[in-house]
């Protein structure tokens, strides 16, 4: 840097009682990093005492350089928050990181900052809506005050979608104080919590979740008034509500309600009116995704578990079950151009479709 020192005169001649003014000058290119820059003057006389000086010299340049953006901004959905992360730019000395959302392109603005030495890489967004789409951007800025360019756009939404799939208001196996439950699908794209959820009925029933239940996006949950598969007709139980909640076998409802008091799911069955009315069967939904409050989108399982009953707890309500007719093919001896058939029969023991996405040899030969 000491080129950019520029010094006049570089010596001369000082009379007695006389003055010599030296002039020094820095200058500070384009690309200078800014900071402080340290050095020396030197002074050489033929002065009998100090004939050599060392003066320090300090020059501070202001950081005009903002730092590169974050890359690999990621933006996850959680259940109560969205959870950012990014990579950090390799600039030196960032003091924060600036965090812009909005619910549309246009609309993204500054929300929060993280402070650090260094500043942390994650950032949790709890100032969400359920079902709310967000779109973030993230800034560095250094000890300056020089803000970087914005990152890449990423979204996410918190899906919290949790249906309720299957009921078993009547067994036949055991009595019905015994082996009541319905079934949960988690259809959204965040494990949820049910601890403090209300599980109720439009009458009197109501009972709020006492301990720790997760369900986890595409799984499953089986609540009922017993959890002892021994007595209960075969059913495995993930959570018992014990007597607060007795499902009807006529008309009744389930109503599903978060600690926030919002209703997230209810189903209402009518008698048989336009819902399905079995008895030793549960009632199932045709599909997660269908209108459950509709009783055309329900129908009657046929599928047996435990002790006789019908009914898929924890399961999909419809899914195939592939069954060979044959463990192994074996052609015997083919001789040298000759053809040779066989037949394996693929057999679906499910009730729904029994998708095969391919079928292909692995071939492995062995000379004699």
């Amino acid at each position: 840097h000491l080129d950019w020192l520029d010094i006049d005169p570089l010596d001369g001649v000082i009379p007695g009682n006389s003055t010599l003014d030296v002039n020094i000058t820095f200058y500070a290119p384009e690309d200078f990093p800014g900071g402080t820059l340290y050095a020396s003057l030197v002074l050489r006389s033929n002065a009998e005492i100090d004939s050599v000086l060392l003066i320090p010299t300090y020059l501070e340049i202001p950081d005009i350089f903002p730092p590169n953006p974050p890359d690999s901004l990621t933006a996850t959905p959680e259940y109560g928050y969205i959870s950012l992360a990014w990579n950090a730019p390799l600039d030196p000395g960032l003091h924060k990181y600036n965090i812009y959302r909005g619910t549309s392109i246009p609309t993204i603005t500054l929300i929060d900052s993280v402070v650090g030495s260094p500043p942390e890489i994650i950032y949790q967004d709890q100032n969400v809506t359920v079902n709310e789409l967000y779109y973030y951007q993230v800034s560095a800025v250094d000890q300056a005050g020089n803000e970087g360019a914005l990152s890449d756009t990423v979204s996410a939404m918190i899906s919290v979608n949790l249906v309720i799939n299957e009921i078993m208001q009547n067994p036949d196996a055991v009595n019905d104080s015994e082996g009541e439950w319905f079934e949960i699908y988690n259809y959204g794209n965040v494990a949820v919590e049910m601890q403090n959820w209300i599980i109720k009925d439009d009458g009197s029933d109501n009972h709020t979740i006492s301990s720790s239940l997760i369900i986890n996006p595409g799984d499953y949950l089986v609540l009922g008034n017993n959890s002892d598969s021994s007595t209960n007709g075969g059913v495995s139980i993930d959570y018992s509500y014990g007597t607060d909640m007795s499902l009807n076998n006529g008309s009744d409802a389930i109503i599903l309600e978060s600690p926030e008091n919002i209703i997230v799911d209810s189903v209402a069955w009518d008698n048989g009116a336009t819902f399905p009315d079995p008895e030793g069967a549960s009632m199932a939904l045709l599909s997660p995704e269908l209108d459950n409050s509709a009783g055309s989108n329900w129908t009657t399982s046929n599928m047996v578990y435990g002790d006789g009953d019908y009914g898929t707890p924890g399961m999909p309500n419809y899914f195939g079950i592939i069954e060979l007719d044959t463990s192994f093919v074996d052609f015997d001896t083919v001789n040298v151009n000759e053809t040779a058939t066989s037949v394996v029969v693929i057999s679906n023991t499910g009730n729904g479709d029994l998708v095969v996405d391919s079928v292909a040899i692995y071939s492995g030969s062995t000379n004699t």
